[in-house]
């Protein structure tokens, strides 16, 4: 099916065109950057949110997904880290996109060994957790892109590592592909206490963004939230229109339902 196609073919590039970084855009790290413009406090409101989605206790490992690729979600990840490491807060992020992996091209650590090489047995966990140039923020990047991505995500490898990290680090976020394109990501939001879906104001669709939901409640994933990002709300009275809205799941995925049948998702 067209389905599988898509699936199958993520992360298939020449290593010609792999090699090609592109330039890190403001917007991935805007939350450093620049952390009293608007749009930075509207990650921090988000921060806000998620430690409250449960109150006595806050989930210590969550997912950022996407149904589709380009909606911003390695964006919202690194913004999101930056919000949880101004409380003082030590974060941890995971590469787990082990295809298309960017991390280590945003903080510019080495991405010799990484996530692959622990879950293969070749280093250990320690070795493979670097500090960032930003305070209180660790990463794990991907390491060498595997053959077999699913398999070594679905491992018991994979549970030791959140297992470990999650008593060492405060919060830990991990980044991952699109829900739509691969497996992975459905794999990671079983084992991990949350997963937030992001999706892009003008592009995502409501089909493949309740497919993903979907596939995301096949695998019993626990999800907390959407955040709603690029919207243009001029039409709102709004003053600038790179904004990011947070709606907790519960809210957005039944009481709102009929209202959001009506809008280009």
């Amino acid at each position: 099916s067209s389905y599988m196609k898509r699936r199958y073919s993520y992360g298939k590039e020449s290593s010609e065109k792999a090699q090609t970084l592109p330039e890190v855009k403001e917007i991935e790290l805007i939350n450093h950057l620049h952390p009293g413009v608007p749009l930075s406090e509207d990650y921090r409101t988000v921060r806000t949110s998620i430690l409250l989605s449960h109150a006595e206790k806050p989930p210590r490992s969550i997912l950022f997904s996407s149904a589709l690729t380009q909606e911003g979600k390695t964006a919202t990840v690194v913004n999101m880290a930056i919000a949880f490491a101004q409380l003082q807060e030590r974060v941890l992020i995971v590469e787990t996109d082990l295809r298309k992996p960017r991390l280590h091209r945003l903080f510019k650590v080495r991405n010799v060994s990484g996530l692959t090489g622990f879950l293969t047995g070749k280093v250990a966990l320690k070795d493979v957790i670097h500090k960032t140039f930003v305070e209180n923020i660790w990463v794990i990047p991907s390491g060498p892109i595997p053959p077999n991505p699913a398999e070594l995500l679905n491992s018991k490898k994979m549970k030791d590592v959140l297992d470990e990290v999650s008593q060492v680090f405060d919060i830990v976020l991990l980044d991952s592909p699109p829900i739509l394109a691969v497996i992975d990501s459905v794999i990671i939001s079983s084992i991990v206490d949350s997963t937030v879906l992001v999706i892009r104001g003008g592009k995502t669709r409501r089909k493949p963004f309740l497919s993903a939901v979907e596939e995301l409640k096949r695998a019993r994933a626990n999800i907390i939230g959407v955040v709603f990002n690029a919207a243009d709300l001029r039409k709102e009275g709004a003053y600038y229109t790179k904004y990011y809205r947070y709606y907790r799941y519960g809210v957005y995925g039944k009481e709102e339902e009929e209202e959001s049948s009506r809008e280009s998702l």
